[in-house]
């Protein structure tokens, strides 16, 4: 590690071999950024439930670095944190190289007749118009952490794409 001398504008920059930052998170190495997604399904009185899960013991911390959420009808989409795996494993998150391992995150989903998590933020859409979010700063998860994102009614459809990094802890 070694420490830049202030260019013109007088900035000291730490230079280190491990890491480089972008918008204040880790830059992962080759090979080791992911998407996943999938429909929701709908039930009569259900909410329907899709989860970027970083299952305990998984040695990484996860980034979520935006999504893609389109309902089929117009509702609000609430966000949050659920540290509970939620029921149905879609699968593992799938590499952004075609030849790359699948990550050690995973896509679930979840019908329930009450909204699952701690919410922290909802966006209202109407039918068939995509919220597509890419996150200035991401959404980090550490092992055995959750991010849920849910429809505010029941009975309705709805598909969801994540794109998410992940970085040995």
């Amino acid at each position: 590690m070694k420490i830049g001398g202030g260019g013109s504008d007088n900035a000291n920059i730490l230079f280190s071999d491990n890491v480089t930052l972008r918008n204040e998170d880790a830059v992962v190495a080759d090979d080791h950024a992911f998407f996943f997604g999938g429909g929701l399904s709908q039930a009569a009185s259900n909410y329907s439930h899709g989860q970027v899960f970083n299952p305990s013991g998984s040695g990484i911390v996860t980034f979520i670095d935006g999504f893609v959420f389109e309902a089929q009808t117009g509702s609000v989409i609430i966000i949050g944190f659920y540290d509970t795996e939620l029921t149905t494993d879609a699968g593992a998150f799938l590499n952004k190289r075609n030849a790359g391992a699948a990550g050690a995150s995973h896509f679930r989903t979840q019908l329930s007749t009450s909204r699952l998590g701690t919410y922290w933020y909802g966006n209202a859409l109407a039918a068939l118009s995509p919220w597509i979010q890419p996150l200035i700063y991401p959404v980090e998860l550490a092992a055995g952490e959750g991010f849920i994102m849910a429809m505010n009614t029941v009975n309705a459809d709805a598909y969801l794409t994540f794109t998410i990094r992940e970085y040995t802890a």
